[in-house]
């Protein structure tokens, strides 16, 4: 092997250099030609080292015979990883010998590509590997092919052909509302929200980044205002409404997107703006009950019954509400619940509809009692309730049973004694005026035990004492037998207990009137 003499020649430029080499007379021919460089005026030029290294690679089959078949396997992905604009990208293969001899290999781009292979040739022992890096800087958003050669045992026989694809991907985001988003109608100092979805078709991570000017940001707020959206991930944002005023709002909010992965103080080198339209509608409205005066009628005391106030929303737009009861009359105690109970006392009405309150009457004294139920609208801004305004008017009517003798007869032994005796006798004027009055707190009974009662029909708690004289007869005469007229002069149906010393069990009820 022998080599020619390399010199300087005028302009610093380089001769080519040759090497020859003839084992078992194959000869192998290598030419090397270095960059012309000029412009050694300045101090920063940097000049080529005058040492050069070779590489010489050959082979000793001889001509028109068959070359060594290679067995290998080459590993290819199809795609280079994904870069942003103006940025190189970087893919690596490998090549496996699995034969048991030396591979010879040569790399080489197809004329006119924009790949750098490295190394473009050597060779690979019997078992062993060989990573080749492949770079590229992609160019456009279109997919484009990158093909070279890969020779094995320097023989035209053993070409084959590799195919790679790479674009540069765009900083892009799919919006799915087509840039656009409407708030149902919102009432004044309530707010609404409505989702927003978005999604990422590259291959990047991007970051995304909404600005709602300063004069919006009472109106409009998003969560999350700022974030990260990996490759193929799909994004809901919450939009928030709050109308101040009643009236039309059209907003303009931009978002700003670039590459993920940069440093807090770094400015993005590309950018991609989107601007999305929001529409909204802030409306006053009111709540109104479908009944103004509510009334329960007769209840007897130390009952229970309910009714249903129906809410009306006959506006355009959701309306929150907070209840409120107050008791007229008979005047409310301190620390005592009141006789009128409501299930809830906070909800919300859709437009053009209803909503339904459940209200349930216990009262505890005999009187006529009033109550009056206001609302007010809540505002999710700031948690705070409006202006209260009456709704309705709430009234019952606490009532003991009454219950009066009307008529008196008697038959058997007593069968001859007058009506007006029998009145004396039994003394029913004075039963009378004494069921026309309200019982005594200990002669309350109760259906089922409380603590005021234990039991459920006592058997002497009356302070009431009356004497009913059947007169005389003669020993072993028939019975007297006396027979009452009852007459229940209430508004509410009655039961009656006889008493006579131990309890017996309930009589019949007496329907009113």
């Amino acid at each position: 092997m022998d080599a020619g003499p390399s010199s300087p020649r005028e302009g610093l430029g380089w001769d080519a250099c040759s090497l020859h080499c003839l084992p078992r007379e194959a000869l192998l021919s290598v030419s090397s030609v270095l960059q012309n460089y000029s412009n050694i005026e300045e101090d920063c030029t940097m000049c080529p080292s005058w040492c050069l290294t070779v590489r010489a690679q050959g082979h000793s089959y001889f001509s028109g015979f068959e070359h060594h078949i290679p067995q290998y396997s080459l590993d290819v992905p199809k795609l280079f990883p994904a870069v942003s604009s103006g940025e190189p990208t970087y893919r690596s293969l490998l090549l496996v010998n699995k034969d048991c001899m030396l591979l010879t290999f040569s790399l080489a781009p197809q004329r006119g590509s924009d790949v750098i292979l490295r190394p473009t040739s050597g060779l690979v022992a019997p078992g062993a590997h060989q990573i080749f890096l492949i770079c590229t800087y992609p160019k456009g958003s279109s997919w484009k092919q990158h093909t070279f050669y890969l020779q094995c045992n320097a023989s035209p026989q053993y070409l084959k052909e590799v195919s790679m694809y790479s674009r540069e991907e765009p900083l892009q985001l799919k919006l799915d509302t087509h840039k656009s988003l409407y708030f149902k109608p919102t009432w004044v100092g309530c707010s609404s929200t409505s989702p927003f979805t978005f999604r990422n078709p590259s291959r990047l991570p991007l970051q995304f980044e909404w600005r709602v000017s300063e004069q919006h940001r009472k109106l409009l707020a998003v969560q999350p205002s700022r974030g990260l959206i990996q490759p193929n991930e799909r994004l809901t944002l919450t939009w928030t409404f709050s109308p101040l005023e009643e009236t039309k709002y059209l907003f303009q909010v931009g978002m700003w997107v670039w590459e993920a992965g940069l440093s807090p103080n770094a400015n993005p080198a590309a950018t991609t703006h989107y601007m999305l339209r929001l529409v909204g509608v802030g409306l006053t409205s009111s709540l109104s009950a479908k009944e103004k005066q509510l009334d329960f009628g007769n209840v007897l005391v130390n009952s229970k019954q309910s009714r249903f106030l129906v809410l009306l929303n006959d506006g355009n737009c959701t309306l929150y509400y907070r209840l409120y009861l107050e008791q007229g009359s008979p005047e409310a105690v301190d620390n005592h619940p009141l006789a009128l109970q409501l299930d809830r006392t906070e909800g919300s009405v859709p437009p053009r509809s209803q909503d339904t309150i459940c209200l349930t009457a216990y009262p505890k004294h005999q009187s006529q009692y009033s109550w009056t139920i206001s609302y007010s609208l809540l505002s999710h801004r700031d948690n705070k309730a409006g202006e209260k305004q009456e709704l309705c008017c709430v009234s019952l009517v606490a009532v003991y049973p009454l219950l009066s003798i009307l008529d008196i007869s008697s038959m058997g032994s007593a069968e001859g004694i007058t009506r007006k005796h029998l009145w004396r006798l039994f003394s029913l004027d004075l039963l009378n005026s004494y069921l026309e009055r309200d019982p005594t707190p200990c002669e309350l009974t109760y259906k089922v035990p409380t603590r005021h009662s234990m039991s459920q029909i006592p058997r002497i708690l009356t302070p009431l004492r009356l004497d009913f004289n059947f007169g005389a007869a003669p020993f072993k005469a028939p019975p007297s037998v006396v027979f009452l007229v009852l007459k229940n002069n209430g508004v509410v149906p009655l039961d009656w207990y006889g008493l006579k010393g131990a309890t017996e069990g309930p009589g019949r009820q007496v329907p009113r009137g």
